[in-house]
């Protein structure tokens, strides 16, 4: 596509408009998700069922990354605003107040994977604004006790460092703490990884993230072309060493038809079939695809990903299966939840969306689809599904429940990051929109049954009219 034509001045941000054959999938993404992104998740940070206006250092994050398409500022922000919470040992203030006239106050923690969203999400904006000099950008640090040997987490005020640092030193700090091993290599837990439940499973320093070896991984990836770019050679060779360990021993977790989610201080699995609970989780089979592991292998996982935790009746994607039926204090309080609720068994959104990029990603354009149908809460009253449901037609939700008493009634909504999740699987995923600083590529992933779609957006203050259409040899683009 030909290049954009970078303003001097940004134009005022507007939404992109979608019309495609699903018109229940153009109206959540042309109207109701940016809402919900920036209003709800930025802005206000609560929801009616989620009242807490804290800022989290993860889930802000994801959300600007959809804010990309919408106003990359807010992604500048935010990056910014995170590295200002982060103390001088690398770690992070996993959430945080920061009120007017107070000081801030935050909960130190041992989460693992917070640590990598910072230049997770610092990678991306590069790559889709084309800004390097945000780099450079200042800022200080935090300092406080760093937390003792029976401590998992501890809110207080911290004070701040009277130096700065660059953006980078920020990123590559926290890259550096965030590298761990376990006895298979695999990076620690902590006392949690994305799924916060799971506070138990390394709860003696010994316990290790699939999931998160596969995030790693990515991550290290995709950051080691900065640290050349900054004549940091030593560490970018380093990063990506490690990254093909973590990659290898994530795939050494591969367990028959599925991978394995994590392994326990014991050292037991979970994730494995045969379990009572937990026997298959949708993380580690998206993340498979998206770290480029062995597609054959890859692929076997998805198929297990898409029997065992579809359900079509109730209109939901199970994060896991099956769920907890007791209390597990080596799990955590994820298993203190009833069967089917939460991260207990039921729909997190958030994964689940991940398992529709992954998916698309694969390129089984049907399978993802019907993952983003499930997910539409505006079909949930078209398919005959509201009265389960109960909950609002144009708000992501952040849970539905797969409890036997009540399948597909939804847990909150509003206040959740899958919103930003969807927003990304319609448009980087299933569209196939590519930006790479000032040039566009555009790969769809559409199922058979769709001609086309067309759509309005404005990159870098250059308003686009997109129209894809299938011909005889394909899918065919124009602006």
């Amino acid at each position: 596509i030909p290049r954009l034509a970078a303003a001097a001045k940004p134009a005022e941000p507007r939404r992109p408009v979608l019309t495609c054959p699903d018109r229940k999938l153009s109206e959540l993404v042309s109207h109701w998700l940016p809402r919900q992104i920036v209003g709800c998740r930025l802005y206000a940070r609560t929801g009616f069922y989620q009242c807490g206006g804290a800022w989290g250092f993860r889930d802000q994050l994801q959300d600007t990354l959809a804010a990309l398409w919408l106003n990359p500022t807010l992604t500048a922000r935010q990056l910014q605003r995170c590295a200002a919470v982060q103390f001088e040992e690398g770690d992070v203030l996993h959430w945080w107040h920061r009120l007017p006239g107070r000081p801030l106050r935050g909960v130190r923690t041992r989460c693992s994977d917070d640590l990598v969203w910072l230049p997770f999400v610092l990678a991306e904006y590069m790559d889709f604004t084309g800004d390097t000099g945000i780099l450079d950008k200042q800022t200080a640090w935090l300092q406080g006790a760093p937390l003792s040997t029976e401590e998992q987490e501890r809110y207080f005020e911290p004070e701040r460092t009277p130096y700065r640092a660059s953006l980078y030193e920020h990123a590559v700090r926290a890259l550096d703490k965030a590298i761990t091993h376990g006895v298979h290599y695999l990076p620690l837990i902590g006392s949690g990884d994305w799924n916060d439940g799971f506070n138990r499973v390394g709860d003696e320093g010994k316990g290790e993230s699939v999931w998160l070896a596969m995030f790693l991984a990515m991550t290290l990836d995709r950051f080691a072309p900065i640290c050349r770019g900054r004549q940091d050679e030593e560490r970018a060779k380093r990063y990506e060493a490690v990254a093909q360990g973590y990659r290898q021993a994530a795939d050494d977790s591969f367990d028959g038809d599925r991978y394995r989610r994590a392994y326990l201080d014991s050292g037991a699995p979970l994730g494995k079939a045969g379990r009572e609970a937990c026997a298959v989780d949708s993380l580690t089979q998206s993340f498979a695809v998206l770290a480029g592991l062995p597609a054959e292998r890859a692929n076997a996982a998805l198929d297990t990903a898409v029997r065992e935790l579809f359900d079509t009746e109730n209109g939901l994607i199970k994060l896991f299966a099956p769920p907890f039926f007791e209390p597990d204090k080596q799990v955590g309080y994820t298993a203190a939840y009833p069967p089917g609720v939460r991260e207990n068994g039921g729909q997190y959104t958030h994964a689940a969306a991940w398992l529709a990029i992954a998916l698309l990603k694969a390129g089984r354009a049907e399978e993802g689809v019907q993952a983003l149908r499930l997910l539409n809460t505006i079909a949930k009253y078209t398919d005959g599904l509201g009265d389960r449901y109960r909950g609002e037609p144009y708000a992501l939700a952040g849970d539905v429940y797969a409890h036997p008493d009540c399948p597909g009634r939804v847990g909150w909504s509003q206040y959740t990051g899958a919103a930003g999740w969807m927003y990304t699987a319609v448009l980087r995923h299933l569209l196939g929109l590519r930006p790479h600083g000032d040039t566009l590529a555009i790969a769809p992933c559409l199922p058979a049954d769709w001609p086309g779609y067309t759509l309005k957006i404005t990159l870098l203050a250059t308003p686009l009219s997109i129209t894809v259409e299938r011909g005889g040899g394909g899918l065919h683009g124009g602006l």
